[in-house]
């Protein structure tokens, strides 16, 4: 089934539960129970996922289609091979909190949905550029710009601008790759974000987390016979087992205590450490991608030391701020607003940061 493209403004009328109800399309054969339930709404009560919608969805066909599509978007062996070699070398600069590391096109058939997103808001904007061709690397961008803001609580502002940039993803999407290649999930970018207004950012009424938890229920298999009362019969008993002394201990904020690390006064009331464990963000002074962070200030800075005081035990990290900032992209929309930047220049003066200063790592 193909869904050809209509534009914003010429758009036809978005269902609504009434419509429903009411089966205003002939298409409707019957009304769910559920539509019965006290406070239902069958459009809005239930949301796309983003994971399977754009993730494994038009993500996926992007990417099948420059490499086995039809021949007018189709990209040579030899460039999809400077793609696989482009994110071999980014592993390296693949910080901890991402679950896998890049793999290569040649690999496409075993990446996992959280290896799309990777591709689509972080890795494929930069490895893509030189690949692409100029409208194909921007029709790819407003895709990946688009998603950044929706995935985002600190961007709501430019929600506007996420819902043009699908808009004209899905007008360009036609024209380039083919009004029968419309499918379900492409159609599905008219909607996304609206998502948004009902439930803020995508994150939170996504199928990762269901999907991240399917590694513990595999853990409590031990055969294939009745898996389910398997599942049933481990998850009670860990409320039967006593909390042991590492259950009980919290995680530590601070590790790797060191010495002789670059530091701005030499205090002998201060210990040194290698990393540093926050809520959302682990840095690293000893591993080359763990080591960069944003400030409030939006100062770009390279973490040099983590430092704890013996007598307050106030943290404070020191490090080296980017002397230069650019854009990595300016249309459609300027990376800097979206905290995406090429840095360059390293001060040769260290600075003190305390830990309330990291807005982003």
């Amino acid at each position: 089934m193909c869904f050809p493209y209509e534009s914003l403004s010429n758009a036809s009328p978005k269902r609504s539960h009434n419509d429903y109800l009411e089966k205003n399309k002939e298409e409707f054969h019957d009304v769910s129970i559920i539509a019965s339930l006290p406070g239902i709404n069958v459009v809005t009560s239930f949301s796309l996922d983003y994971m399977h919608l754009i993730c494994l969805g038009v993500v996926r066909k992007l990417i099948m289609m420059w490499i086995k599509g039809p021949v007018s978007v189709r990209y040579p062996s030899w460039k999809i091979k400077e793609v696989s070699s482009a994110m071999g070398k980014l592993k390296a600069q693949i910080p901890c909190e991402f679950a896998r590391k890049p793999r290569s096109f040649d690999e496409i058939s075993r990446w996992k949905e959280t290896e799309y997103r990777t591709f689509l808001l972080y890795t494929g904007p930069i490895v893509m550029k030189s690949i692409l061709k100029k409208d194909h690397w921007k029709h790819f961008l407003a895709l990946s710009i688009s998603m950044t803001i929706l995935l985002s609580p600190d961007h709501s502002k430019f929600l506007f601008i996420a819902r043009n940039l699908l808009d004209y993803f899905l007008k360009r999407y036609e024209q380039i790759y083919g009004s029968y290649l419309m499918s379900h999930n492409v159609n599905g970018l008219n909607h996304i974000s609206d998502d948004y207004d009902m439930y803020g950012p995508l994150d939170n009424v996504s199928a990762f987390p269901f999907e991240n938890y399917m590694r513990q229920l595999k853990k409590m298999l031990r055969k294939p016979h009745k898996p389910l009362e398997q599942i049933v019969k481990r998850y009670n008993e860990t409320f039967l087992l006593p909390l042991t002394e590492n259950k009980l201990k919290q995680k530590q904020i601070y590790s790797g205590l060191h010495q002789n690390d670059q530091i701005i006064q030499n205090n002998i009331n201060e210990l040194q450490f290698k990393t540093l464990n926050l809520k959302n963000v682990t840095l690293k002074t000893h591993v080359e991608a763990d080591s960069y962070f944003l400030t409030t200030n939006n100062e770009v800075v390279k973490r040099m030391n983590i430092i704890r005081s013996t007598e307050t035990h106030v943290i404070r990290l020191v490090g080296k701020i980017f002397l230069q900032k650019y854009d990595l992209y300016q249309k459609p929309f300027e990376s800097s607003k979206l905290n995406v930047n090429v840095v360059n220049l390293l001060s040769n003066e260290l600075f003190d940061f305390s830990v309330k200063s990291i807005k982003k790592k």
